[in-house]
């Protein structure tokens, strides 16, 4: 089941759910052509957004579902064979529903990520930006990846 997806210059990013394990994925719109990757293992998944599609990112819902990890995939070599950054560790969310998501989103430039996260003093929600300059180059996930239409 496609759950969330974001259009960015590397194709259409999505997430799908189901058999246990959610997974990430790259469709190429002008091929129909796609390669999809597990996600890190910790709980359910909401995609962020990079509109260059250089920077993937995935946020970790974790099992009591009040505190989120933002990853970014820094190394993708196969299906199986991904490596991961934890971005802001475990940060606290308040609420239910869309309010209590990171939708970690990269500003033109990609020097900042904007996320929604929570303020521990106010135990209320705020719009955050990170700094992400500094993040190295990385081997992401390409159309070249999909090959051709499964």
């Amino acid at each position: 089941m496609t759950c969330h997806y974001c259009a960015t210059d590397a194709g259409i990013a999505y997430e799908v759910r189901g058999d246990g394990r959610d997974h990430g994925g790259l469709l190429d719109p002008d091929t129909g052509a796609r390669v999809e990757f597990a996600l890190p293992a910790d709980g359910d998944t909401h995609v962020g957004f990079d509109p260059a599609g250089a920077l993937w990112l995935y946020e970790s819902l974790g099992a009591d579902r009040a505190h989120r990890r933002l990853r970014a995939l820094l190394r993708y070599r196969g299906p199986a064979d991904t490596d991961w950054l934890d971005l802001t560790g475990d940060w606290p969310v308040y609420g239910a529903g869309q309010k209590a998501h990171h939708h970690a989103r990269v500003l033109p430039g990609r020097r900042h990520l904007l996320v929604t996260a929570g303020d521990p003093r106010t135990r209320t929600n705020h719009v955050f930006a990170i700094d992400v300059a500094d993040l190295a180059e990385h081997r992401s996930v390409t159309r070249a990846d999909a090959g051709s239409r499964p």
